[in-house]
């Protein structure tokens, strides 16, 4: 939702989600209690964003949606390619003059996945031309997007930007950076690898024996259950050292965490381009990264990248840089690192680069 909310924001409108009640159980569905606290943490840091649900679950809801609220729908926004065919076809049948934008996070995964398939519904090759923009979040990926024969179309590049609606502070200096390395996702997922990072820190911690790994984002239970619980029994003194944030809704607590790690370290063996690159380029950070998808975008940015999977050579990168990581070193680097994110990562920039593809 960050980028309809941005562009409603710059041109003083309203930025409204629309979908699917989210719930756990049919118990929960009557009442939406669910839905309120799912979407309560998302929708507290987009003051004014207005989020509406589907009065039923058949799949016409969203295409009944758009014929009662066409008038006011001047940008329609999707999130992907998949099951917006109706949408798109009945949007534009009722709004010639609307503008439609579809918003990417590709992994290279599921870009083979949508060029191989047959499915209308998943790649809608034949409508195209009726996107007014499509953009992906990731540059190496758009390129990859950009020189697929049968996409024709062109895709753009808007990054998944910094987003900081509250104004909270983004200082940092030399000074605030502590012995902390620092990762925020999902933990636990299978493309994440949480495991390497987690195992790779291990091996080093006798050698850097004042650092600590803080992971911040839910937990997934499986691997709550399963490599954490076996991992902690049979090294219970990495308990201290190890440190689950949890999910970390406050944003002012998020920056706290970015502010004073060192390194930003990234372990998936497939990604698009998260926004946590774009927050700790935005905090100095040093990045220790596999080759994910569009790990080229940061490169030269001081740190290192090693491939996905591959825990000898993350043990290595964390050998190779934590040396180097002195006060001199973030003297220079987190202005370079704060340039790099004032120009191409923030949502007020991304925003008016949307409002020129689109309208200019």
């Amino acid at each position: 939702g960050l980028a309809p909310y941005s562009l409603a924001k710059l041109l003083g409108g309203t930025a409204v989600m629309a979908g699917y009640r989210q719930h756990k159980n049919k118990a929960e569905l009557s009442d939406g209690k669910y839905a309120e606290k799912y979407y309560s943490n998302y929708m507290s840091n987009m003051p004014g964003i207005e989020a509406r649900f589907y009065p039923t679950f058949d799949g016409d809801a969203p295409v009944k949606y758009i014929r009662e609220h066409y008038r006011e729908i001047d940008v329609l926004c999707l999130d992907g390619f998949y099951a917006v065919r109706e949408v798109i076809l009945e949007y534009k049948l009722l709004r010639p003059d609307g503008k439609i934008y579809c918003g990417l996070d590709m992994n290279l995964g599921w870009w083979d996945c949508l060029v191989k398939t047959e499915n209308p519904d998943l790649m809608p090759l034949d409508i195209l031309e009726s996107y007014d923009v499509v953009a992906n979040a990731g540059r190496d990926v758009t390129d990859i997007i950009n020189g697929e024969p049968s996409f024709h179309a062109f895709c753009e590049w808007i990054a998944n930007g910094f987003f900081n609606p509250k104004g909270e502070s983004v200082s940092v200096t030399a000074a605030d950076k502590e012995d902390i390395i620092f990762t925020a996702s999902r933990i636990g997922t299978e493309q994440k690898r949480n495991e390497d990072m987690i195992e790779g820190f291990r091996r080093i911690s006798g050698r850097f024996p004042t650092l600590k790994l803080y992971l911040a984002g839910t937990v997934e239970p499986d691997f709550e259950n399963g490599f954490l619980r076996e991992f902690f029994y049979k090294f219970p003194e990495m308990r201290k050292r190890v440190v689950l944030a949890g999910n970390v809704t406050s944003k002012k607590e998020l920056f706290s965490y970015y502010r004073r790690a060192k390194i930003f370290c990234l372990t998936s063996t497939f990604d698009g381009m998260p926004n946590v690159i774009a927050e700790a380029l935005t905090f100095g950070c040093a990045f220790i990264v596999s080759t994910f998808n569009n790990y080229k975008e940061i490169a030269g940015l001081g740190g290192a990248a090693y491939p996905a999977g591959n825990v000898d050579a993350l043990v290595k990168s964390f050998d190779d840089i934590l040396p180097q990581l002195t006060e001199d070193f973030y003297n220079s680097h987190i202005p370079k690192c704060q340039a790099v994110a004032a120009k191409n990562y923030t949502w007020e920039r991304l925003a008016r680069k949307l409002y020129y593809l689109l309208w200019l």
